[in-house]
């Protein structure tokens, strides 16, 4: 995501931004999973026109998260003698 990128209003509900996008209430839910569509408001249950105008021209716009990297844990092998 663009770090100069702010949000704009109108801010709707998850129904209005479905039928706004084209897509079912049900599939559009799904691609805010998979896509990371930001939710707004104190509830977080809005989205900006202008995240879903975003997302509509670059559908992974918000998918662009840096990764951390991992560390990758080193383990030694230790024969142990019975007997």
């Amino acid at each position: 995501m663009n770090e100069n990128y702010e949000p704009k209003g109108p801010y709707i509900s998850a129904k209005a931004a479905a039928e706004y996008a084209g897509y079912s209430y049900d599939h559009f839910r799904q691609l805010v999973k998979k896509y990371r569509i930001p939710r707004r408001g104190p509830s977080k249950v809005r989205f900006a026109l202008s995240d879903l105008d975003e997302w509509m021209l670059n559908p992974n716009f918000f998918c662009e998260v840096p990764v951390a990297s991992k560390r990758k844990r080193k383990f030694k092998t230790v024969k142990i003698k019975v007997g």
